[in-house]
């Protein structure tokens, strides 16, 4: 075992702080703390594995050239990896590396060796409970999240993730206990859009316009406001975001052109759309499966069953 550098620990220890609350700027202020501790020591596998999610989650957002940050987080996961073999963390972020590059078994097979070493670790719980959703096993990953809110209280990614999963699993007044529980931990956490998403579940389109009315159009999906003004007939504003939802072209909002036209009951352009994605989304059953705005509008539609179990066949 090495030695850890009292100031490189201290500063690991701060980035993780942020990287957990992750309010504005925090991914930013995380990334440069994992940095400086690398500088003080370069085989402090810890820090490596901060690397390489904060760049995974900048190359995500579009901060970063997206390819190059990607690779970038693969090889400083490889490099933890490479300085510790039996860091849970290290195999958790080699994991998220190789889902996002659809090795999916092999993410299954780093997650579960995660939790062979760790089986109390947070950052494992977490990723494997997010895997699992992917395949819509959501009942099993539930308790996952559940008990990484246990070991980590103070963790605000946690809850929120939590509740996420609660939403989609149609458990609404858990998921807002989570989202109130986020709020207190992360003041800065924009908690509204999931809120106004729940009242829209809840059949009050009313209630669901009044939370995110104040908000910018950006913080909200773009799926819930078509939804949400369809349902209540305010048709010249469905139509402008269905517009702007057209003209994306954006990896990270997959679902949300299909789930708009599915809130409007424009089931033959749903379909359209997720076939035009099929190639991001093959593999990945619970996501669509489990989409609350997709799930919401298409759960009747006969061909809906079978959408899904074309999508069970991982590439």
């Amino acid at each position: 075992t090495r030695e850890v550098d009292t100031e490189a620990y201290d500063l690991a220890l701060e980035a993780r702080y942020f990287w957990n609350r992750r309010a504005p700027g925090d991914v930013e202020r995380a990334l440069e703390l994992y940095r400086q501790a690398l500088e003080l020591q370069p085989d402090y596998a810890l820090a490596w594995t901060g690397l390489s999610v904060a760049l995974a989650v900048q190359a995500l957002a579009g901060d970063i050239p997206r390819e190059e940050g990607l690779e970038r987080a693969r090889a400083a996961a490889e490099k933890a990896l490479e300085l510790d073999p039996y860091l849970a963390d290290a195999h958790v972020r080699m994991g998220q590396a190789q889902a996002r590059a659809r090795e999916w078994d092999k993410a299954y097979q780093s997650y579960k060796r995660a939790l062979e070493l760790e089986p109390d670790s947070v950052l494992a719980l977490g990723a494997m409970g997010m895997y699992l959703r992917s395949l819509g096993r959501i009942g099993e990953a539930i308790p996952l999240l559940q008990r990484t809110v246990e070991l980590d209280p103070l963790g605000a990614i946690w809850p929120r993730n939590l509740a996420g999963m609660l939403i989609q699993a149609e458990r609404y007044g858990e998921a807002q206990d989570a989202l109130i529980r986020t709020r207190e931990l992360n003041p800065a956490a924009v908690i509204e859009p999931d809120l106004a998403l729940i009242a829209l579940m809840e059949k009050d389109a009313a209630g669901a316009l009044a939370i995110v009315r104040e908000l910018p159009e950006d913080d909200v999906r773009g799926d819930l406001l078509v939804a949400i003004y369809h349902e209540l007939g305010l048709q010249e504003k469905s139509d402008a975001i269905l517009a702007s939802l057209q003209l994306k072209d954006d990896r990270a909002d997959e679902f949300l052109l299909a789930g708009a036209y599915a809130a409007r009951g424009e089931i033959d352009q749903a379909y359209q759309a997720l076939e035009d994605i099929r190639p991001m989304i093959q593999g990945r059953r619970g996501n669509a499966e489990y989409d609350p705005i997709l799930s919401h509008y298409l759960n009747d539609d006969p061909g809906w069953a079978d959408f899904l179990a074309s999508l069970e066949a991982r590439e």
